[in-house]
């Protein structure tokens, strides 16, 4: 009897863990692209591949040096990869982070 409330268990928390990443895959995913226009103040977006997104209170900004930069390390022009979520019916498209990518 233990053994198998131990299975259950086991198998309910299987079931809960991969439902939360079935949701946050639903409405997070990463592109990649250039950077083309970045946020000015009293101005909450930044610019991708032609692309407007708005920019999270804690964007994330990772450089190939730092793990931790702020949006002062971005350059126009730059390859970057990006994790975007929302941007579903009646939802902004929001950037939460920022991986800066090594130039060529």
């Amino acid at each position: 009897m233990k053994k198998m409330v131990r299975v259950l268990v086991g198998l309910l928390g299987a079931i809960a863990v991969s439902a939360a990443a079935a949701e946050d895959s639903h409405h997070s995913f990463q592109k990649s692209g250039t950077l083309d226009g970045l946020p000015s103040p009293g101005n909450k977006y930044i610019l991708i591949n032609d692309s407007s997104f708005l920019v999270a209170p804690g964007l994330r900004v990772h450089t190939p040096t730092q793990d931790k930069a702020s949006l002062s390390a971005l350059k126009v022009g730059q390859k970057l990869e990006f994790s975007i979520t929302g941007g579903g019916p009646g939802v902004e498209a929001t950037v939460s982070e920022i991986w800066i990518l090594p130039s060529k």
